[in-house]
C-alpha cells in the first residue's frame, strides 16, 4: 500500500515537472521576436525651446540605451546635462534651439543589439504681435508688443520695424 502511494506521488511529481518545463517552452514562443522602435510625440508641432516626449514602442527588449546628441534629458522636471539614458523610456528631452535633430534607441536582447534612429525638427516659432488695451476706442493710446524666439547671445541684434497703419512707423520694441 505504501509502495502504491509512493509510486502515485512520484508519478504526480514527474507530471508536474514536465508540465512546468513545457510552460517555459511555451512562454518563450509567446514572447516572439524583438522589435525596436519609438515615436516622437507631436513631431509635426515642436517649437523651440521644446520639451520632447519619446514613446518606446519596442517589444521583448532586455536592456535599452537612448542617445540624444543635442538634447538634454529632463529628470524630475529638471533639465540635466545628460544626453544618454538606459531608462526604458525617458521622461522628456529638452532642445533649446530650432534645428533638425536625431534620436537613437539601441535595444539588446540575448546579446544582440538592434538600433533604431529617428530624425525630427524643432521649429522656430512664428512671432506673435500683441497689443493693449484689448478693447480699443477712438483716440486711445495703444501699446504693441512682439513675442518672438530669441537666439541665445543674439538678443542685442534684434531690430524692429513697425508700420502702424496710420502713416506712422516705429523702430521701438514696444511702440
Amino acid at each position: 500500500m505504501e509502495k502504491l502511494i509512493f509510486n502515485r506521488v512520484f508519478i504526480l511529481m514527474a507530471a508536474l515537472a514536465l508540465g512546468f518545463a513545457s510552460c517555459e517552452e511555451e512562454e518563450a514562443k509567446v514572447w516572439g521576436e524583438t522589435t525596436v522602435g519609438f515615436t516622437v510625440v507631436d513631431a509635426d508641432d515642436l517649437n523651440a525651446p521644446a520639451e520632447v516626449q519619446f514613446i518606446n514602442n519596442s517589444k521583448n527588449g532586455e536592456s535599452f540605451y537612448w542617445e540624444f546628441p543635442e538634447g538634454y534629458i529632463i529628470r524630475n522636471s529638471v533639465v540635466t546635462q545628460d544626453t544618454v539614458t538606459t531608462a526604458i523610456q525617458p521622461e522628456l528631452v529638452f532642445y533649446a534651439l530650432p534645428g533638425e535633430y536625431e534620436a537613437t534607441l539601441i535595444v539588446e536582447t540575448e546579446g544582440e543589439e538592434t538600433e533604431h534612429k529617428k530624425t525630427f525638427t524643432v521649429k522656430k516659432p512664428a512671432p506673435r504681435i500683441e497689443f493693449e488695451p484689448l478693447g480699443i476706442v477712438y483716440d486711445d493710446t495703444v501699446t504693441f508688443r512682439a513675442e518672438y524666439f530669441e537666439y541665445p547671445g543674439l538678443e542685442d541684434d534684434v531690430t524692429f520695424s513697425w508700420d502702424l497703419g496710420n502713416g506712422e512707423t516705429s523702430n521701438l520694441p514696444n511702440p
